[in-house]
Parts: structure tokens; sequence; C-alpha cells
């Protein structure tokens, strides 16, 4: 209860206020405990009036915007080595580099990335990066 509608409550006389006295500061506002008792109501169950609709049942009819659940079985999985946009785990499986690295590359702008909830990847930046990362390490090891 917030403290408007303890004030309301003091008001209609639902609530009896009294103050006790502290050392040092204001008066203290303190509530009976058996008002506060009353107020406190108990949980009731709720009880609907017909019974609830299987979720297959809502699906199948296509309410709530929602598509029939074999509607994905008839879209085929594309592997990794077509898809345009990868996830981060899917990028970490396909070019073999550390998801952290992933996020570094994306925060520093050298890969380039789409936020929508999570992060998607180009492929084809994604094959970039991973070459030209493997060239650099051949060209530092090949120096010392």
């Amino acid at each position: 209860m917030n403290e408007v509608a303890a004030e309301r409550r003091v008001k209609d006389g639902v609530l009896r206020l009294e103050y006790r006295s502290v050392p040092g500061r204001k008066h203290e506002p303190v509530f009976a405990q058996e008002d506060l008792d009353k107020l406190v109501k108990p949980k009731q169950p709720l009880v609907l009036k017909s019974k609830p609709r299987a979720r297959r049942q809502l699906e199948a009819n296509g309410q709530n915007g929602i598509m029939p659940s074999d509607h994905h079985a008839s879209i085929p999985a594309v592997p990794l080595h077509r898809k345009l946009f990868l996830t981060v785990p899917e990028a970490k499986a396909y070019g073999g580099l550390p998801e952290a690295l992933l996020l570094e590359k994306i925060h520093v702008k050298e890969l380039r990335a789409i936020l929508r909830g999570k992060y998607f990847i180009s492929r084809l930046d994604l094959e970039r990066l991973t070459v030209f990362d493997r060239l650099v390490d051949v060209g530092h090891a090949g120096g010392r």
C-alpha cells in the first residue's frame, strides 16, 4: 500500500494511526496490526467460466497470429555454408573463431553485424575476416 492509500484509509477511519516517540527524531507514525490484518484479503481461487481451449486447437485455427505448428516442418533447414547471415554461435562454428573475438570485432566495427535481438553476421564478411586473420597470423609467424 502506498502513502496516499494509507492516508485515505486513515481519513476514512479504516486504519488507526498512532505516533511513537523516537529519541532525537520526529514522532514516527505507527498503524495498529489488527487494522492491517483486516486489509489483507484472502486469495480466492480463480474460477473459469468455461474449459480453456487446448493450445493445439488455437494453432490449428491460426488464431492470435499463431501459425499451425506443422507449418515450420515444411521449411527445410539451410546448411551453414548456404546461409547469408549467421548468428554468433553459428559464426563461431562456421569460422572456427572464438565468440569473444567475434563480439570484439563487431564492437570495434571490423565485422559488420545487424542487431535484431541478437547479432546476425554476414557470412561473406566473416569469410573475409577469417582469411585476413589467417594471413596476418602467418605473416607474424614467418617474421620471427
